[in-house]
């Protein structure tokens, strides 16, 4: 499976205050638990984690966890599937001890790009995931008409997040990505400096690459390259703008400079593309 192959089933959503649990258990979907009271000791896997309000904890399906204390605490619970096929088990699934636990029962597959979710991880201080989580939450128990697409929709967004900050291992690094994202949408008209991202959010210049790297697919510089091919697609077909005109206020540093980039990245001209677009 890949990423963009994810189309969730939420299995069973809620916000609940637990108890310490007795003994190990595991599960035949996947789990996500998000922590809204001060602290959590708990078990996943062989890794001992302590907790702090707004973390998050992930494990795919046949992963060993047990809850330590407090004496009581409260959590977002999602059980999940990251595609459709369990979907006709729509009720939540009993966990079972380990002993018993029969493998080929889980329902999952591995992720051959976002290899993270084949594991258990952690993430720290993500209100802005649980903030989704909520909505989730609210819609799951509301139970209104498409509540099933909805909360499937929520539970993708948060998906994406975990695995986008997962990535770049802190919230910290995706709140500078998605500036840098803004502060190219707002001025890729011009030359863009690597110094003024560098300043605009307070990291090394050859950081912000493996940023845009991580949460895009991209380096920075191509990035920059394909937004202004972006927009010059909608002014190419807005009409009335030569190729020079459009390659300037797109940034690009002549009209050579902008048929040369956009052929190496559509197959075609700009004058090719308008052509066939306005047919």
């Amino acid at each position: 499976m890949i990423i963009s192959d994810i189309n969730p089933f939420v299995r069973f959503a809620g916000r609940f205050f637990y108890h310490p649990t007795k003994y190990e258990v595991l599960s035949y979907d996947s789990r996500i638990v998000m922590l809204l009271s001060d602290e959590l000791k708990m078990k996943v896997g062989n890794s001992e984690m302590n907790l702090k309000k707004g973390d998050l904890v992930y494990w795919p399906p046949g992963t060993p966890y047990i809850f330590l204390g407090p004496e009581s605490f409260e959590v977002i619970v999602i059980d999940f599937d990251f595609d459709r096929r369990g979907a006709a088990k729509n009720k939540s699934i009993p966990t079972i001890k380990k002993e018993k636990y029969e493998k080929e029962k889980a329902i999952f597959e591995a992720f051959s790009d976002v290899t993270a979710f084949n594991e258990s991880f952690t993430l720290e201080g993500v209100d802005f995931i649980i903030s989704e989580a909520k909505e989730l939450v609210r819609e799951n128990s509301a139970k209104t008409l498409y509540y099933k697409e909805r909360t499937s929709a929520h539970l993708k967004l948060i998906l994406t997040d975990m695995a986008k900050t997962q990535a770049t291992g802190s919230k910290k690094s995706l709140a500078a990505t998605e500036r840098i994202i803004k502060y190219i949408e707002e001025n890729y008209s011009r030359k863009i400096k690597n110094s003024e991202l560098s300043e605009l959010v307070n990291y090394h210049e050859y950081h912000i690459n493996r940023l845009m790297k991580a949460h895009t697919g991209y380096s920075l510089h191509e990035y920059i390259i394909r937004y202004r091919i972006s927009a010059a697609k909608k002014l190419l077909l807005s009409g009335g703008k030569s190729i020079a005109e459009i390659a300037e206020e797109t940034g690009f540093d002549s009209p050579a400079h902008f048929s040369s980039a956009f052929r190496g990245r559509t197959g075609e001209t700009p004058g090719a593309y308008k052509k066939k677009m306005l047919l």
